[in-house]
């Protein structure tokens, strides 16, 4: 529960960092700007996807014990469920906030329509997926 509280909280932070911090992008300051552009590179340059967190994890791994390294692998499964629950298309929170919102609406949910928001919250994710990768190799290298 502790690891599945620190984990929303933990997003919403960075969600809320990442936001206030595009928002200066706008300022006539450019002190402000500056500082903004640096936040938002920190945010990045903490962020891994799956190359980055197996890089970071193998070599580390020889050096941990077994009980650390189940601590790690059950962190990752509580943050992949978190991160299964936000409602991004083409993931479960997704497909409950589209059913939510036809039903609030009051507005006919047909599976071709859904398939379609379905297929481009997928296609959006997979591109998140391939650039995040990108980086994760390019820190690597």
């Amino acid at each position: 529960g502790q690891f599945t509280a620190e984990t929303i909280k933990g997003i919403g932070q960075l969600f809320k960092n990442l936001a206030v911090n595009i928002s200066r992008q706008f300022s006539s300051d450019a002190k402000v700007r500056k500082a903004a552009s640096t936040s938002i590179k920190s945010i990045g340059d903490n962020m891994a996807g799956p190359v980055g967190i197996v890089g970071t994890i193998f070599p580390a791994a020889s050096k941990a014990g077994l009980t650390q390294i189940i601590m790690l692998v059950a962190i990752i499964s509580v943050s992949l469920a978190v991160m299964n629950i936000l409602p991004i298309p083409a993931l479960d929170g997704g497909r409950w906030l589209t059913t939510v919102l036809f039903k609030l609406s009051k507005k006919e949910l047909t599976m071709k329509r859904e398939e379609k928001i379905q297929t481009v919250g997928f296609a959006i994710l997979m591109g998140l997926v391939v650039l995040v990768t990108i980086l994760d190799v390019k820190k690597i290298f």
